[in-house]
């Protein structure tokens, strides 16, 4: 697997939506990558961020839906968000 291979799928895996044998190989590639390793913890914890930052939320069950909430649906959404990445850049 490729590092952009990777990285197309470290979001997904991060959500669970890999299959296992996808799984595995991306986490066999992040293993020996360092720059997919980094990728996958600053991607994780952007995430974590995200979901902290909306309550009661997920982005994965935002996107089972098949939408991300727009300002005009989530007020809050905008301001959670820019917080969020502010926090995850440090």
């Amino acid at each position: 697997m490729t590092c952009d291979e990777a990285e197309v799928l470290l979001n997904a895996l991060i959500d669970g939506e890999l299959d296992a044998g996808h799984a595995r190989e991306v986490e066999q590639h992040i293993a020996g990558c360092a720059r997919c390793s980094a990728a996958m913890a600053a991607y994780r914890k952007m995430s974590e961020a995200v979901a902290a930052a909306i309550p009661g939320s997920r982005l994965t069950i935002m996107k089972r839906m098949g939408h991300f909430p727009m300002i005009e649906n989530y007020p809050g959404f905008r301001p959670y968000l820019l917080d969020a990445l502010r926090h995850v850049a440090g």
